[in-house]
């Protein structure tokens, strides 16, 4: 139990940092919201994002930093501190010799990747042109997301979580900033002050990568250049990622199916796609992904020590803790979705008769799969911990052919609704998968808790969820007529969401819970400790 309350108390550091960010980026999305709504330009300005995003995944934030931490924990915990930092300047340096590679190809090549990833523009030159044009503008952004993380995995490699999490804040503040510049300069096209929001996300992607290194270098981090010194941890460390890149490749062509696909559609559904998302993964990145990144550091050092019965306790625990935390949140925002989005983006030019509609569409079918989203988070660290990047790759490549036959099957009958859908049954899909799957390498893995503390969740959260929709489409219009104020508006989505977590809290302690119990618990101690 200690362990899990070092994780627990990780986890919330991770949490809160990522909270401060996720606020921020909140009032980015409004902000975007208000100033594109779901015009052809923020249809241009989503899809250029996505191209260097994916690729930043793949080389950066997401294959790297999972080869990086297990590989730089076993020098820490069998070697010294002195061989993993040159190890580390090593990956530093080699890292953005790659990046610098692939955004000089990538801003040559940007009119066939966009070509290809918008299809469906083709007969529109205009938009066409300007994704293009942005792509270009946003390649660099993915040099600054590659230095962020080799500093963001040095620092959680070292238990210091929160700096890392809140970083993207530093991002944020100048992307807001960008955004309100280019509102409050209404004299210029749109096509041009969207020119200026994406030179505001290159300077904030440098401010965060950045405002890590003070930290990295009071750790000993000076960036030697130790290329030559560490060849063979490098080449092991490729090793490790290459099979990792292929599981995000293979996960982000789920997102460029969807892309590709909505660019059929009518116009906003891939903006209304990405609001829907940015709404959705609120909750996953603050409570599910930071328990998740919490817990690599403990279960690479278990694994490195060979220690499996507490590696196998350390993952059902915080496993059935991002189960605890996102599965009441899912039902909450399948119920109260159409209050979420007038509530947090409908104003300026996001308009209630069609972009409220097409963005809430979206949330509904991506809050079905928030707690898978989640799960394959923190299944995903279990196989990573013992260098296994392959496991996890298979299981993705099945779940993205999952993704692209539900995405045919039902872009027909639901729009785009049906891409999110498709992509909640993919996550699915691929969490039950890795679960089984780490059962079999794992034997001693008790998977009884979890599923008992699943069928609790799901009775209380229905439960909940039930008397939330009462309180929202028959109580509160008794007493309140609903109207654009945002008052009202706050009103509708509050009241109703107050009493719905209410009663699960409630319901928990009647139904023994103990996951959530044992988070209570663990903070209450350490903030008393604090205090006294």
């Amino acid at each position: 139990m200690e362990k899990q309350g070092k994780i627990i108390t990780s986890a919330f550091s991770v949490g809160t940092g990522t909270l401060i960010s996720r606020i921020m980026g909140l009032v980015r999305e409004i902000a975007m919201a208000a100033l594109f709504g779901t015009s052809m330009v923020a249809d241009a300005f989503v899809a250029a994002l996505r191209i260097p995003n994916l690729l930043r995944r793949l080389f950066a934030e997401g294959a790297f930093y999972a080869a990086f931490i297990p590989k730089y924990t076993e020098k820490l915990t069998n070697e010294s501190k002195e061989d993993a930092m040159e190890f580390a300047s090593a990956a530093w340096w080699s890292l953005i010799i790659v990046l610098v590679i692939v955004t000089a190809i990538g801003i040559i090549i940007a009119p066939w990747l966009v070509s290809i990833f918008t299809y469906g523009w083709r007969s529109d030159p205009e938009k066409l042109n300007l994704t293009i044009k942005l792509t270009r503008f946003f390649f660099p952004y993915i040099i600054f997301m590659g230095v962020g993380a080799v500093l963001a995995g040095i620092l959680n490699s070292h238990r210091i979580f929160f700096l890392p999490a809140v970083s993207p804040v530093f991002l944020n503040i100048f992307w807001i900033g960008s955004l309100l510049y280019a509102i409050f300069a209404s004299d210029l096209p749109l096509e041009q002050r969207v020119i200026i929001v994406v030179i505001g996300v290159l300077i904030g992607g440098l401010a965060q990568a950045f405002i890590q290194f003070p930290a990295t270098y009071k750790l000993g981090f000076n960036m030697k250049f130790a290329i030559g010194k560490r060849v063979s941890d490098l080449v092991e460390t490729g090793k490790l990622m290459i099979p990792g890149m292929f599981g995000l490749a293979v996960a982000e062509v789920n997102y460029i199916a969807d892309l590709v696909l909505a660019s059929l559609l009518v116009e906003g559904s891939v903006a209304a796609l990405q609001y829907g998302m940015k709404i959705a993964l609120v909750p996953v990145g603050i409570l599910g992904i930071s328990i998740a990144t919490a817990t690599l550091p403990a279960l690479s050092q278990s694994a490195a020590q060979k220690k499996y019965d507490e590696m196998t306790d350390i993952f059902s625990h915080t496993f059935r803790m991002i189960l605890a935390i996102l599965i009441p949140i899912a039902v909450l925002m399948l119920v109260l979705r159409t209050e979420i989005v007038r509530l947090l983006l409908e104003r300026g030019s996001f308009t209630a008769q069609d972009s409220t509609p097409m963005t809430t569409w979206a949330l509904l079918f991506y809050a079905l799969g928030l707690p898978a989203f989640g799960g394959v988070k923190g299944a995903v660290q279990a196989f990573y911990s013992m260098k296994d990047t392959r496991t996890p790759v298979k299981i993705a490549a099945y779940a993205m052919l999952l993704n692209v036959i539900f995405n045919v099957l039902l872009m027909g009958p639901l729009k785009h609704g049906g891409l999110a859908l498709a992509t909640s049954i993919a996550s699915t899909f691929n969490v039950v998968t890795l679960i089984f799957l780490l059962k079999k390498r794992l034997p001693q893995l008790n998977l009884k808790p979890i599923l008992i503390t699943l069928v609790k969740l799901l009775t209380t959260s229905v439960i909940s969820g039930f008397v939330t929709y009462i309180t929202v489409k028959f109580v509160l219009p008794i007493f309140i007529v609903h109207s654009g104020s945002f008052i009202i508006k706050l009103l509708y989505f509050l009241i109703p969401f107050v009493i719905g977590f209410a009663l699960f809290l409630f319901l928990s302690v009647v139904f023994k819970i103990e996951e959530l119990k044992d988070v209570w618990n663990v903070l209450k101690e350490r903030f008393t400790r604090k205090r006294g």
